[in-house]
């Protein structure tokens, strides 16, 4: 069986400290919020709950909850996206915009430019986000927070009308900084938001905010850097496997995943509890795209650089997640959204390695390279887009082995170890 091939630099990093594997949170912080809210992680029973028949909210683009008293939070990897939208040298982006680093977390400055309180990356009309595509998860899911939705009264004591409304008296609330609101909250035009689309967007938040440190201590950004660099490394890395590789090949992950529409997530904890707490959070996170994005064929790629470096390990690890850890998560998943089966047939899961090896095949089979990837890597995707999707590009698949046998093993060997290197 061949021999795991990790980045040398990577490796290196690990060894001298421990793979940056993140202290998480099991109990609510009162600082990831521009509300200044208290985050309660208790689960919710839908059933009986005041928005079990779904909320009216639109959002109405009136920029206030940008305006409001609290925090910006990004943790590595949306601080990473972020600085590929900006490009800028990441010490640039840090000088710019950075007010503190915890952990790998990024705290954002307010504005100096527009009124106290304001997001630095609103823009000066103080209504739209500037980076919209690439704000965090604090940001996309709200006002589906706990906070809000722990009570009836909450949910309305959030909702404002504009200034302007008609339907406003005496008695309706003025927005402030230090009171917050949201015009869109049960805004007279406003949608019904399914209570499926509530409960993703609630779960996502928790496993979101259980990811943010104990620890508000400052940090120096080298450390930080090093995750980046390290995040960025590894996408580019996985990315020019699926490209130059898999592409090339026709290989069965390119019948399912479209580089277009997959999101390249990275791990650099070790940890089999983490990683399946990571996955509880990356499943409700591309369900929450599938609500934003109801056609394409999305999926996720998890890789996981430091974990699972002998096969054999993640052989074992892959067992376990798919005779129990992932029907208990999905039962788990289910079991909160009361009996509506949110996942039901939705997603399917596949398992990668660098030297994956299929049972019961000769460790030099070329079969093999079907399941090889640069890296430890978990495949989650939106099983039912996939054959809609392929019968609408007008897809034909092609075996990828056909040809000599030899130098076809000597050119998947070069290029998987060049996409490594």
């Amino acid at each position: 069986m061949k021999k795991v091939l990790l980045v040398s630099a990577f490796a290196i990093l690990f060894s001298l400290d421990n793979g940056f594997t993140q202290i998480f949170s099991l109990n609510s912080l009162n600082h990831l919020s521009r509300h200044g809210t208290s985050l309660a992680t208790a689960r919710l029973q839908h059933e009986g709950s005041f928005w079990a028949e779904g909320l009216k909210f639109s959002c109405t683009g009136c920029g206030k909850c940008c305006k409001t008293d609290g925090e910006v939070w990004f943790d590595t990897e949306e601080f990473s996206d972020l600085i590929g939208h900006l490009k800028l040298p990441i010490s640039d982006v840090i000088a710019i915009y950075v007010d503190k680093i915890v952990s790998g977390w990024v705290k954002i400055k307010d504005s100096k430019e527009l009124e106290k309180g304001q997001c630095i990356f609103l823009e000066k009309d103080g209504r739209r986000c500037s980076i919209y595509d690439f704000r965090p998860q604090q940001c996309r899911t709200y006002p589906y927070w706990p906070r809000l939705l722990a009570s009836e009264s909450n949910w309305i004591k959030e909702s404002l009308l504009p200034e302007d409304s008609t339907l406003r008296t005496a008695e309706s609330k003025v927005w402030s900084f230090e009171d917050g609101g949201c015009e869109g909250i049960n805004h007279p035009d406003a949608v019904l938001v399914h209570r499926n689309t509530i409960h993703i967007n609630h779960e996502l938040y928790k496993s979101y905010h259980d990811t943010f440190p104990y620890s508000l201590t400052s940090e120096l950004p080298d450390r930080l850097i090093s995750k980046v660099d390290i995040t960025q490394r590894i996408k580019s890395a996985t990315i020019d496997w699926l490209s130059l590789f898999a592409m090339k090949y026709d290989l069965p992950i390119i019948k399912t995943c479209d580089i277009r529409f997959t999101s390249m997530r990275v791990f650099l904890g070790t940890g089999k509890n983490q990683i399946v707490s990571r996955l509880r959070y990356e499943v409700y996170r591309l369900l929450a795209k599938g609500i934003e994005d109801p056609i394409s064929p999305l999926s996720t790629l998890l890789m996981l650089p430091f974990a699972f470096v002998r096969y054999q390990d993640f052989e074992e690890w892959q067992v376990q997640m798919v005779n129990s850890v992932i029907p208990m998560l999905c039962d788990e998943i289910n079991s909160e959204s009361n009996g509506e089966r949110i996942l039901s047939n939705e997603l399917e899961w596949e398992f990668f390695h660098p030297s994956y090896c299929y049972p019961g095949h000769d460790d030099k089979d070329i079969r093999h390279f079907e399941g090889r990837s640069p890296f430890p890597t978990l495949v989650l995707r939106i099983a039912h887009r996939i054959p809609q999707y392929r019968n609408s590009e007008g897809y034909e698949g092609k075996n990828p082995f056909l040809g000599d046998y030899d130098s076809q093993l000597k050119d998947f060997s070069e290029i998987l170890y060049k996409v490594m290197r």
